[in-house]
């Protein structure tokens, strides 16, 4: 009996193991180049861990003002000394930006002139003590209304300083004077006191005029009345030593009958 060829067996195929399609990816990818580029835009913030991005991924130039936060860049963010006039804009920083307090001399630089100033924001309180010298006042700037009562003493005064030009018309009075000044007393309360002979043809004349008590004699003088053809003079006009007694002399040297009469005064102050 004849024998019967055996049937044709079916190969099986097997699947590649897991390691093995790890292993063909990996190779893929490192011998594909530009095969696995990604397309522009393709990266987004979801796809990046937060705190990967270094600075030395950022391209020079590449954070503008439009990614920065409003109110992000803080006093702590900036430098020192990095921020001068030439980064702020014209009338960048108002009152309300400036602490109190925290300006002086030296930050100002001449920079500060009167429309910088707001109206009554310099007091008394802002200037150190001799702060204000000629130089910064405005000449004819000051008035009367701007001294105190009594701010000008003497030592203000330098020589010869005060004439009749400064000094009002009937202004002052023995009060306003210091006797030492003059060199002699002042006089005050002064009185004249006049004395008269009878008015005849004595031929000799005699009549004194004196301060009444309380006073003393600081001067005096006479006179001779007589009509025409009277030929009488005064012969001596004096105060008498040591009183307060003004005297008057007159004679008529070629008596011819008609009247005439001697007078005197005194002039008189108070001690």
């Amino acid at each position: 009996m004849k024998s019967m060829p055996d049937k044709p067996t079916r190969e099986r195929v097997r699947r590649p193991s897991p390691a093995l399609v790890m292993s063909l990816v990996a190779l893929f990818a490192s011998t594909a180049g530009s095969a696995l580029a990604l397309q522009a835009n393709s990266i987004r913030s979801k796809h990046i861990v937060n705190g990967q991005v270094k600075t030395g991924d950022l391209a020079d130039g590449s954070v503008g003002s439009t990614k920065l936060a409003p109110g992000s860049v803080n006093a702590t963010k900036i430098a020192d000394s990095v921020v001068g006039a030439d980064q702020l804009a014209d009338r960048a920083i108002g009152g309300l930006a400036i602490a109190n307090g925290s300006l002086i001399g030296l930050d100002l630089a001449g920079g500060f002139g009167a429309a910088q100033l707001g109206s009554g924001s310099v007091t008394a309180a802002k200037l150190t003590a001799n702060s204000i010298t000629g130089a910064k006042v405005q000449t004819g700037g000051l008035s009367g209304s701007d001294l105190a009562s009594g701010a000008l003493t003497g030592s203000h005064l330098t020589a010869n300083s005060v004439n009749s030009a400064r000094v009002l018309d009937n202004s002052l009075t023995g009060d306003d004077i210091v006797e030492s000044d003059l060199g002699s007393p002042l006089a005050r309360g002064l009185t004249r006191v006049d004395g008269e002979t009878a008015s005849n043809s004595t031929d000799v004349k005699e009549i004194d005029a004196t301060c009444p008590a309380g006073k003393v004699l600081i001067g005096g003088g006479a006179d001779v009345s007589a009509g025409s053809g009277i030929t009488a003079a005064l012969v001596n006009s004096f105060p008498v030593l040591n009183t307060t007694t003004w005297r008057a002399l007159a004679s008529e040297p070629d008596p011819n009958g008609n009247s005439w009469s001697l007078g005197v005064y005194a002039i008189c102050a108070s001690t």
